[in-house]
C-alpha cells in the first residue's frame, strides 16, 4: 500500500513497499515505465492519481532511489523520444545526487554520535570524579538520544 507524505510544495513523496509491481518493474527494467505499460490494478491506479504518463527510476549503483511520475505535455501531447532520452539522463543524475545527499546526512548523523561517544569517553578519562563524570555520560546520552530527560539510578551514593 502507498503511503503519501504531503508538505507544502508541490512535491508528494511517496513510499512503496519492495514488492510493489512498479518498483519490480523499475528494477528489473533500469529505464523509465511507461503507465500503458501496467496491466496490475495498483500500478494503474498510481499513474492515475498523479496523473502520469511516464515513470522513471533514479538509480546510483544501480540501486533504486527515488522514483519521478511525468505526465504529457500541458497540451495533451505525448512526450517526443529526444524528451524521454532528455529525462533519462536527468533521471540518471538525479540518482547520484540525492544517494550523495543521503549519504551525507547519514555522516553528518554518524560524526554527532561519535562526537557524543568521544566526549563521554574524555571525560570518563580526564576525571575520575563521579559526579562530573555522570553529568557528562548523561548529557552526551541525552544528546544521542534526542531526549530531554535521562535518570540514572545508582545503587549507593557517590562519595564527596
Amino acid at each position: 500500500m502507498p503511503k503519501e507524505i504531503s508538505d507544502s510544495s508541490s512535491i508528494k513523496q511517496v513510499y512503496l513497499p519492495k514488492k510493489h509491481p512498479l518498483i519490480k518493474e523499475l528494477l528489473s527494467k533500469k529505464d523509465f515505465v511507461s503507465s500503458k505499460s501496467f496491466s496490475e490494478e495498483s500500478s494503474i491506479k498510481l499513474f492515475n492519481k498523479y496523473n502520469a504518463d511516464y515513470c522513471f527510476p533514479l538509480l546510483s549503483n544501480n540501486n533504486l532511489v527515488a522514483f519521478i511520475f511525468i505526465s504529457k505535455h500541458t497540451n495533451n501531447t505525448d512526450i517526443t523520444k529526444t524528451e524521454l532520452s532528455f529525462l533519462k539522463s536527468i533521471s540518471s543524475l538525479l540518482g547520484v545526487a540525492i544517494n550523495n545527499s543521503i549519504s551525507h546526512y547519514e555522516s553528518l548523523r554518524q560524526a554527532e554520535k561519535m562526537n557524543a561517544l568521544y566526549e563521554a569517553s574524555k571525560a570518563i578519562s580526564a576525571s575520575f570524579e563521579t559526579e562530573k563524570t555522570i553529568n557528562i555520560i548523561i548529557s552526551s546520552s541525552s544528546i544521542l538520544l534526542k531526549t530531554s530527560h535521562i535518570i540514572l539510578s545508582l545503587r549507593q551514593s557517590p562519595k564527596e
